[in-house]
């Protein structure tokens, strides 16, 4: 009907005729009134790339080579698929510029589901760093943050012995203090763990991996800080390995060479006690890794993985 045609009427005849009579036939008639009209807007969604998704905390507690990687779209999912990056985490990303731990992808894995498994048989001992993003027929979003995940090699039945009697952050640093003693090695990677056991011996970065491997296989929340700190003549005073959990009481505190310090409130607030301690003019560049990572040197720049 036109659009001015408010208030007319329009009758139209339906015939209908048997298929097995033709003399057979009946007719209906339907009459329509037009009372207003109402229009209905066409409704289209906006094309746009996805936004940043949200990438999960990496659950890896016992730091075996089997884990997920999750992530998320928030308000909406806008995406039809994703590409999950995969980084294998080394010593050199920390010193070459500019500074990019994705500078050289391992590993990208599509997917249209918003997680991803370890496939078997799983992944070999290292720190892996992974990053994700979205795409439609808009193109591709913007990446999520980096979040880290370290595989430690699997223990022996000794050494997991001794970890399960390690279950809280005074245990830790009372073995620490009393099993083990302080030896400098000029590197930037830490001896694995039961490495670490075995020689009963090694220096801040060495602490820190066997520390926040213990707590995490107790399922605290561990993470390894690394960084640079300067003396007041702007000289460089060298670099340290503090590890940073979560108590049972829910109050953030840090561990330095086995020796439990102060509460703290952020990593801006651990890192200027840390300052003070050393009695350093400032802290130059750090890096956050996820517990019992073994590539622990402080880098030129601010790095937070995790």
């Amino acid at each position: 009907m036109p659009l001015n045609s408010i208030g007319l009427t329009e009758t139209t005849f339906l015939t209908a005729t048997s298929q097995s009579d033709f003399n057979v036939q009946d007719t209906v008639a339907d009459t329509t009134v037009v009372y207003g009209q109402v229009y209905l807007p066409a409704v289209s969604r906006p094309i746009a790339p996805p936004g940043a998704p949200t990438i999960d905390v990496i659950n890896n507690n016992d730091c075996d080579g089997h884990y997920a990687v999750s992530w998320s779209e928030w308000p909406e999912r806008l995406a039809d698929a994703y590409a999950l990056q995969e980084v294998t985490f080394d010593d050199q990303v920390l010193y070459r510029p500019p500074y990019d731990p994705f500078s050289g992808i391992t590993g990208t894995y599509d997917t249209t589901g918003t997680s991803w498994s370890v496939p078997p048989p799983g992944k070999t001992p290292g720190t892996y760093l992974y990053r994700v993003r979205g795409r439609n027929g808009d193109g591709f979003g913007s990446y999520s943050r980096i979040e880290a995940v370290t595989v430690v090699p699997t223990p022996t039945p000794a050494f997991a012995a001794v970890i399960a009697q390690l279950d809280t952050p005074t245990k830790v640093g009372s073995y620490l203090r009393n099993e083990f003693h302080y030896v400098y090695h000029d590197n930037c990677v830490s001896y694995w763990p039961e490495e670490f056991y075995n020689l009963k011996g090694g220096d801040c970065k060495d602490y820190a991996t066997f520390a926040s491997y213990a707590l995490a296989q107790h399922g605290y929340y561990a993470e390894i800080v690394s960084f640079k700190f300067y003396n007041s003549d702007e000289e460089l005073g060298g670099g340290h390995s503090v590890v940073i959990y979560r108590d049972v009481d829910g109050v953030l505190k840090y561990m330095s060479n086995g020796r439990v310090l102060d509460a703290v409130t952020s990593m801006s607030d651990l890192l200027e006690k840390e300052r003070r301690r050393l009695h350093a003019s400032r802290i130059g560049g750090y890096i956050v890794m996820p517990a019992g990572n073994v590539v622990n040197c402080s880098p030129n720049v601010d790095i937070y993985i995790p």
